[in-house]
């Protein structure tokens, strides 16, 4: 090695040669260093020190340190490799070699990295030495790595791939892929050698063959259809792409050559071809759309009425599937349709489906549907289609007028069912006058008080008190439109007595409201203030609806938009004396039921699922997220009680949330709390929400029921019921019953 000194250099020779020798070293980009017989490096380049500092190997491979032992003593994925090179540097010091070479990986967290190591021998001083060269062949790997890449690639490929070179004579195929073979049913040895003009059999004068010879002559890309034949000589097309490939200085290399077979297409569009010269006239100028399809369902063509229905040019339909037009809800069956009709060609076959103009909305039509062969043998799906969107429409609303219609009917009655049951059921009298003093309507209790035989319906207010005159109050109440409130005294009963008009258009009916203030039935203020909430809260719904009902009863009006108001109006009515009713009814069973709750020994977190597990369908439905924390939990309370209340909070969790939001049922030690992200309460309204029928500013739901149902269960119970709120950000309300003795037994389990 030029530079190195050995015996054949004086002292002073070497001192003049030695820097010429680093100086050239340190220019070399390969790592270098010499090592003496024992391994001990003499000498490193510019190059290795540069890569030992930016490794943090310094003193490791520096002069004056045993390169052989450093190998020795690596550890790692990386441990063998420097066993290897160890053994080689070995060989080639001792003389059982010249040299030796090791390709092998160093990769970092940052990057991969491959090198080369070469160890080579020489003298010094009549004793051996070695001279390590480390070079850096990521570059090299990873274009190899490329090009094994690619080659996979090609060979996987679909298409048909040819490599051509240009510079041997005749353009030769140097290269064809599996596609190749499978296409033309030619293997790879009876391609490789030959020009690709073989595939064109007898037909060497195609139009397309000049403008595919030109590219060739020019070295440029082109793009053409071929009529090719396979080895058994069948026909198909080829459509053929080619491609020049050129080094760095722009010479020529190869060619690229892709091929695909669209045999099926070209059928297809002769086919078309030869149905559009004779029909035309017809097909193009008839207000009626056609359309025909391929076996797939791609549409071959579509005449200008049928693709101006639908909002579209023919030219951007034809080439897509005919599904894309249809409502995403009925591909499926249209699908399912033409697969039927594939199956029996010659036969008609019809049904109507909902298509999808451009602009996004939505008509309906009734298809006729044929499939025909075309001259080459295959299936051509022929289809003509009518716009049904008006008929549906009309049959659509007729249809949902009378479900609603049905519905409303059974919700008035529904709600008039449970209306009857509640004032049946209730102590307090309840009765409805005309202004003539003729008896509407009494239930039992107001039958009593007015002393009315069990079973005898009254027909005529009576006179029974001498300081009040109950058919005069009734006929005032009606007149004036005022309310009235007196206290009477009969015998040993007292009564407080409350009218209220009850305005409809037609007549002004007076709601009779009587209370027994007798021994045992003394009612404090805020019951009196209920039921003539409850008797507001009932009057106006009920003769909405007898309003509206007895419109639609005459049939006077067929207007659809009317009674379709009209249906609207009862149903809305309906729905919330329904509510009504069943707080009312809930209600009645808290304040009126004497019985104790049934003190048992239940699982908290057992009731909180179980309450989820009711109103989870109404979460889902409003797009919220239920969610259940906790461990179990024992406390004292009546199963049933301690539900209703647990359904209640969380009913109101839903009304009062945003779609997408949470809802958390929470059990801590012997507490449960109902959290929402909804729209929550008011400092104003949060002190008045446990008062029966108190709606908050902006309520538009419920009766200011539920709440003081819960209180008043939850106390019952002997527990406390709390609520914290903050508008807009969400309300959580807590339940506190009583703890459980950790030995009690679990007496309420449902799954």
């Amino acid at each position: 090695m030029t530079g190195i000194p050995d015996g054949r250099y004086t002292g002073e020779q070497f001192c003049e040669s030695e820097p010429f020798a680093r100086s050239a070293l340190d220019s070399l980009s390969a790592h270098i260093a010499i090592l003496d017989e024992s391994g001990a490096i003499g000498f490193v380049n510019k190059t290795w020190r540069e890569f030992a500092a930016s490794n943090g190997a310094v003193g490791n491979v520096a002069e004056g340190a045993n390169y052989l032992r450093v190998c020795e003593s690596a550890v790692g994925e990386q441990s063998a490799d420097a066993a290897a090179f160890a053994e080689g540097i070995r060989s080639v010091l001792s003389g059982w070699r010249e040299e030796f070479a090791l390709e092998y990986p160093c990769h970092s967290p940052t990057g991969k990295r491959w090198f080369v190591g070469r160890v080579t021998r020489f003298l010094a001083d009549g004793s051996p030495r070695a001279v390590v060269a480390h070079e850096n062949i990521t570059e090299r790997k990873q274009a190899e790595e490329a090009l094994r890449l690619r080659d996979r690639a090609i060979a996987a490929s679909s298409n048909g791939i040819v490599i051509t070179d240009p510079n041997q004579p005749d353009d030769p195929i140097i290269y064809v892929n599996p596609a190749f073979a499978s296409m033309t049913g030619y293997s790879a040895q009876e391609t490789l050698g030959r020009n690709c003009r073989f595939l064109q059999g007898t037909e060497r004068e195609q139009p397309a063959l000049e403008e595919l010879r030109a590219a060739l002559r020019d070295g440029s890309r082109c793009k053409v259809v071929l009529r090719n034949y396979k080895k058994d000589d069948t026909l198909f097309w080829n459509e053929l792409s080619i491609s020049p490939v050129r080094d760095k200085e722009g010479k020529l290399l190869n060619f690229i050559g892709v091929q695909e077979d669209v045999t099926e297409r070209k059928r297809a569009e002769e086919a078309l071809r030869d149905s559009e010269e004779r029909y035309r006239a017809l097909y193009e100028d008839n207000p009626t759309m056609y359309f025909t399809l391929d076996e797939k369902g791609t549409v071959l063509s579509v005449n200008r009425f049928g693709a101006g229905q639908l909002g579209y040019t023919p030219e951007e339909l034809v080439g897509r599937p005919v599904l894309d037009v249809f409502h995403e809800e009925d591909r499926e069956s249209v699908s399912r349709y033409l697969s039927a009709c594939l199956r029996v060609p010659e036969r008609i076959g019809s049904w109507e489906a909902r298509k999808t103009h451009k602009d996004g909305s939505v008509l309906w039509v009734r298809e006729n549907v044929r499939v025909v062969r075309d001259p080459n043998g295959g299936m051509v799906i022929l289809k003509t289609c009518e716009d049904v969107s008006e008929r549906k429409r009309a049959e659509r609303e007729r249809a949902q007028l009378l479900v609603r219609e049905q519905v409303a009917r059974s919700q008035a009655e529904t709600a008039r069912q449970r209306l009857r049951a509640i004032l049946d059921n209730l102590t307090e009298g309840v009765m409805v006058a005309d202004p003539q003093g003729r008896v509407v309507f009494a239930n039992p209790a107001a039958g009593a008080m007015l002393g009315a035989t069990s079973g005898e319906k009254l027909e005529e207010l009576p006179d029974l008190w001498e300081d009040f005159h109950l058919p005069g109050a009734v006929a005032r109440c009606a007149r004036n439109r005022e309310s009235i409130e007196a206290r009477v005294s009969c015998g040993e009963s007292h009564l407080r007595i409350n009218l209220e008009c009850l305005i409809n258009e037609e007549r002004h009916d007076v709601l009779v409201v009587m209370q027994d203030l007798s021994t045992g039935h003394q009612l404090e203020a805020n019951q009196q203030r209920f039921l003539a909430n409850a008797a507001h809260e009932l009057k106006t719904p009920l003769m909405s609806i007898l309003g509206a009902a007895e419109l639609l009863a005459t049939g006077e009006d067929e207007n659809p938009a009317t009674r379709s108001r009209l249906l609207d109006h009862i149903f809305s009515e309906s729905r919330r004396m329904q509510r009504l009713a069943e707080a009312l009814l809930r209600l009645s069973r808290v304040g009126w039921d004497l019985r104790e709750p049934s003190k048992e020994v239940v699982d908290l977190r057992a009731v909180g699922q179980r309450a989820a597990e009711l109103v989870e369908p109404l979460a889902e439905s409003a797009g919220l997220r239920l969610n259940i924390e906790g461990e179990e939990a024992r406390v004292r309370a009546d199963p049933e009680w301690l539900q209703e209340v647990l359904l209640v909070l969380l009913s109101n969790a839903i009304k009062n949330s945003t779609r997408g939001g949470d809802i958390r049922l929470r059990v801590r030690g012997n507490a449960v709390t109902v959290e929402d992200e909804g729209v929550g309460i008011s400092s104003v309204d949060l002190p008045h929400v446990f008062e029966r029928f108190y709606q908050g500013k902006g309520s538009s739901e419920g009766f200011g029921l539920g709440l003081p149902i819960c209180k008043e269960l939850t106390e019952r119970m002997e527990g406390n019921i709390s609520i914290r709120s903050q508008e807009g950000i969400g309300t959580a309300v807590e339940v506190k019953l009583p703890e459980a003795d950790l030995d009690a037994q679990d007496t309420y389990s449902r799954g």
